[in-house]
This record gives C-alpha cells, structure tokens and sequence, in this order.
C-alpha cells in the first residue's frame, strides 16, 4: 500500500472514531446539531449523591441537565416525590408506575410550567398508572435546572466564571425509610461550545481532510507515468 493510500486510511479512521464519539456524546447528552440553541448549554446539572444510601438504586442527570433518570434494581419500591412532597412516581424491578392525581405528572410534561388540571391535587391518595415495564425511570424535572428567561444574577454580572447556581434535592421513599437525591446546578460559560458544537466541527473538519486527501491522491495518480503506476 503506497503512502497515500495510507494517508487516506488512516484518515478515514479519524472520520469514524470521531463519529463514533460525536454520536456517544449526542446520545449521553441528548444534544446535536438541531438543538445548539439548547438552554441548559451552559448549565452542568449534577447528581452529588443519594442519602442515606439505598441498595440497587441509582440516580444521574441526563439529556444535558433537562431530565434525571432513577433506577431500581431492589425488590423494594421506590417512590419519587413530587413538588409539593407527594407520590409522584413508584420505581420497582417490575415497572414504572406514575400518580395521575399529581401536580408533578403535569408540570414535567413542559419545560416552564403550565396549568395543571383541577382534579389533580398533592393531598389526594395517588391514583397509579404503569408507565413502563423497565426499572428506569426517567423524567424532567424542574427543581433540577434553572427556571428564569433570564440567566441568574450572578452570571448577569460576571458571565465568563464558573458560578454555583443553586443546590437542589428530590425526595424518595424507600419502604418505609425517607430519603434525598442531591445535586448541584453549576453554570460553565462555554460548555455549550463542548458539548454542541465541537464535537460536531472535529467530524466535519476531518470529513473534508480525507476527501481533500483523496482528491489529492487522485490528481497525483493521474498525473503520473504508467511505470509510476505500475510499480
């Protein structure tokens, strides 16, 4: 294989891996191309940790801060509190189940919160209805990013440093034990740059070497003798 054939391939490996890992980052993330314009870009949303801890249950940030996804491996049911510290959703290793009757099941259908309908209410019994078959549940929540059209204050005043925006929990039950997730909701200026944008340039700047390459390599192979050819 002569050397630019070589050239050729090991770019083209390049284009893949990089595909490979702007494909990853849009799938953990939730983002893409279509959606630079994300709000929660420049915000890190972050799950610091369960408490007390509960067997077979875990709980992270997803599609870049919008939503938390719970799972539940144990035998024990899960509940997730809603707003106003209501059922809102019961995890188990069988299913999803998720309160008709509360506030929390309409909030979260939106990104800024809406009407609710009159019947639901945090003080009714929950009224369950199986959502999934999968221990995962997952959802978007409110209390996990920020709320204002605007950005917070302190980023208002210095947009070019890293700020703590807030401290956030959600509250389960666990049988008969109380627990919290807990979490922090950071702002990083330029994170929407990493996350949305760059690893889409690098596939698109490494396409156009390989196929600037194969022009290159094309031209050369024209251009040369038939002996050249040949050997």
């Amino acid at each position: 294989m002569g050397r630019e054939a070589q050239r050729t391939v090991a770019s083209a490996v390049v284009v893949i891996v990089l595909a490979v890992l702007a494909m990853f980052i849009g799938a953990f993330t939730g983002i893409g191309p279509a959606n630079a314009s994300d709000p929660f870009a420049d915000y890190v949303t972050t799950v610091t940790g369960i408490a007390p801890r509960l067997v077979g249950v875990t709980a992270v940030a997803a599609s870049n801060g919008a939503d938390i996804v719970v799972t539940n491996s144990s035998r024990t049911p899960l509940i997730v509190l809603g707003y106003q510290q209501e059922p809102y959703l019961k995890v188990t290793n069988a299913g999803v189940w998720q309160n008709q009757l509360s506030p929390a099941t309409y909030l979260n259908k939106e990104l800024y919160i809406d009407n609710i309908p009159p019947a639901a209410s945090a003080d009714k019994p929950p009224v369950w209805k199986q959502i999934s078959t999968d221990s995962r549940a997952q959802w978007h929540d409110h209390r996990i990013h920020w709320m204002g059209a605007e950005v917070p204050p302190s980023v208002a005043e210095d947009p070019h440093h890293t700020h703590l925006i807030k401290k956030w929990t959600i509250g389960l039950e666990y049988g008969s034990e109380k627990a919290v997730i807990s979490g922090t909701l950071t702002w990083h200026p330029g994170q929407r740059f990493f996350v949305t944008i760059l690893p889409w340039a690098l596939v698109v700047g490494a396409t156009v070497t390989v196929i600037a390459l194969m022009l290159v390599s094309r031209r050369r192979r024209a251009g040369a003798p038939p002996a050249a050819l040949a050997g």
